[in-house]
């Protein structure tokens, strides 16, 4: 009758919001880690949700793990109990993710999906939209409602530009593609001390850890004046430095126990200065490492 169809009409627009707030939560994601299909193996083959039964590990990229297992326990809707049952998603929701690598001239693309069961029969959808696909039959009905969203991680260049940008001024820093352009911030002598000289980080603290020459952070952390350190583990968060530079040799987390090389370091005046392998051993940036600057050359 016309109250039943009202209904269900009510529960099934409900669904589509909980299904588009799951997508989003892994869009942010995917945003916040974008190399997290290739860092970790076996993410964009595995479908989270309610046939999913284990904890997604990721060794190198526990932050990665972290995200997945979230998510996971989101299309689960563990999230929003009453008495014992899980109220928090659609009905036997289930979450995938495509990615497609980048090429020369293409950047690289995510497909993030959320799939559920309906109550009444649905148009024939996409077979190229394999999520939950012919999971959702129900005596010969299909039920499953799916929506997709797709996100480009965009190519910087490091090669040929056109004279254009060049007249502009816009033609992005060839070292913007590998993260050394922070090696050249400005510090204020020849010999790349700031003024001040360096302060060796100090041990203990209730955001970060010290052992032997390796300071590693256990929380977003905030810092003042010029810090200098032989190995930093992000450890999947954030080291402010306030009214001053920071000297690193690389980041390393061999001293930490399940530690990641993820996270960022984020000074805020634009008259001090980064340095990496400062001692010259050729320690590369780890690409989940983002070094943010005030200047213009970023």
């Amino acid at each position: 009758n016309l109250q039943n169809r009202s209904l269900t009409a009510e529960l099934e627009a409900s669904n589509r919001v909980y299904a588009s707030i799951l997508a989003e939560y892994m869009i942010e994601r995917i945003k916040a880690d974008p190399n997290i299909a290739t860092n970790c193996s076996g993410f964009t083959s595995t479908t989270f949700g309610v046939d999913y039964i284990g904890n997604f590990s990721c060794p190198s990229f526990t932050q990665s793990a972290a995200a997945a297992n979230d998510w996971d326990d989101l299309l689960d809707g563990d999230h929003q109990v009453m008495n014992t049952a899980a109220m928090g998603a659609p009905t036997q929701a289930r979450g995938c993710v495509k990615y497609q690598a980048k090429t020369t001239t293409a950047p690289a693309k995510y497909r993030v999906s959320v799939a559920w069961r309906g109550f009444s029969a649905s148009a024939t959808s996409a077979s190229a939209a394999t999520c939950g696909l012919n999971l959702y039959n129900v005596s010969g009905v299909d039920l499953r409602r799916i929506i997709s969203y797709d996100i480009l991680i965009p190519l910087i260049s490091s090669g040929p530009v056109s004279e254009r940008c060049k007249d502009l001024g816009t033609c992005p820093e060839p070292c913007e593609s590998d993260n050394s352009c922070e090696d050249a911030e400005p510090c204020s002598s020849s010999t790349g001390a700031p003024s001040g000289g360096w302060t060796a980080a100090s041990p203990s603290s209730g955001s970060y850890g010290y052992t032997g020459h390796s300071m590693y952070l256990t929380a977003n952390t905030t810092l003042s004046g010029n810090l200098t350190m032989t190995d930093l583990c992000l450890n999947g968060h954030s080291l402010t430095i306030n009214n001053g530079s920071i000297e690193i040799e690389e980041f390393n987390c061999h001293q930490v126990s399940n530690g990641s090389n993820v996270g960022s370091v984020i000074l805020t005046d634009t008259t001090q200065c980064y340095r990496h392998d400062y001692l010259d051993h050729n320690h590369s940036i780890p690409s989940g490492v983002n070094i943010q600057h005030p200047s213009a050359a970023d």
